[in-house]
């Protein structure tokens, strides 16, 4: 019996995640599930609460033994404000990407500790068998979603540093008033690659950094495009750029790159460009990466959450310098 095409169905959660190669025809096929947070979150603690079910919309492109996976998770999270400390609920609708080879015989750097990808193979992921299991993906998705400093709203004004009042809802009580902080305009740090960079950003106060996105690129100009769009609709009024010097302090190949860049990238922007010392930033990503459990750590994904966290240390690290030099 002929299969119908881009056919839209619902899955028990057990074999939701579950992608069956024979029920698949070559092109287009369109999947929709509506899954309990449960099954895709299972055994991970997280400060976070997934509320009603995930919605899941997948369009699968089979050619012979690829596919070639894009859709998004559509799901609701109760988090803490990190300002003013209080449950408040963000509605979430997250792309992702991603490409499945079959192969007969294994991968042989599948089972190997360190191993150099190429761009092309980071957003690449092999199997064997007949089925493609899809909780890595929609797991990852959910977590990097969730901003590492949430906020309840753009015009939270937070907690009073002095005697502790919710500036939302009362007033300061403290003898002498403390001077509100003062908005100074977003920061935007970069964590620069050849073919990748992880992007990060401040809320206006230049008080939390949260990671923002991972761009992946074919040549410089189109990188420089990407930012400028990213410039505007943030309204980023500085820009950091990792600089990976040597432990010892010294240019390396690297750090060469990122100083053209940013040159390059001086020459378009009329913004502050600064370049800030991340040496050990990569290390500590990748250990924060370990203490999370990121399901999809045995593959080369996990370059791509590095980046991203990278970004974040980074500026982590430039808002805190910045506000002891203040």
């Amino acid at each position: 019996m002929k299969r119908e095409k881009n056919k839209v169905f619902k899955s028990s959660p057990e074999v939701a995640t579950i992608l069956a190669l024979p029920s698949l025809v070559e092109g287009e096929n369109k999947r929709h599930y509506s899954l309990p947070a449960d099954s895709l979150l299972a055994q991970t603690q997280t400060l976070f609460k997934v509320k009603n079910l995930v919605e899941i919309e997948l369009i699968v492109f089979k050619s012979g033994d690829k596919l070639l996976l894009t859709g998004n998770i559509q799901f609701q999270a109760e988090l803490i404000c990190a300002y003013c400390g209080i449950n408040f609920v963000k509605e979430f609708t997250e792309p992702f990407k991603a490409e499945y080879i079959k192969t007969v015989t294994p991968i042989p750097f599948l089972n190997a500790k360190t191993v150099i990808l190429s761009s092309e193979e980071i957003d690449r992921t092999y199997f064997q068998g007949e089925t493609v299991d899809l909780l890595p993906l929609l797991h990852d998705t959910i977590i990097l979603a969730i901003p590492l400093a949430p906020r309840c709203s753009e015009a939270c004004k937070g907690i009073c540093p002095g005697c502790g009042a919710n500036l939302n809802i009362e007033s300061c009580q403290c003898k002498k008033p403390v001077q509100p902080i003062q908005a100074l305009g977003r920061v935007l740090s970069i964590d620069f690659g050849q073919t990748r960079v992880g992007l990060a950003i401040s809320d206006e106060t230049q008080t939390i950094a949260q990671g923002l996105t991972t761009l992946s690129y074919k040549n410089e100009q189109e990188l420089i495009t990407a930012l400028q769009k990213i410039v505007r609709e943030n309204a980023v009024s500085e820009i950091v750029i990792g600089n990976p010097i040597s432990l010892a302090g010294k240019k390396t190949k690297r750090s060469v790159a990122v100083e053209n860049f940013k040159d390059h990238l001086g020459k378009v922007m009329t913004i502050p460009i600064q370049l800030f010392d991340e040496r050990l930033t990569s290390q500590l990503s990748a250990r924060i990466l370990s203490e999370y459990q990121m399901r999809n750590a045995e593959n080369g994904k996990r370059k791509a959450i590095i980046d991203k966290l990278s970004a974040t240390i980074i500026l982590e690290d430039y808002l805190a310098k910045k506000r002891n030099r203040v």
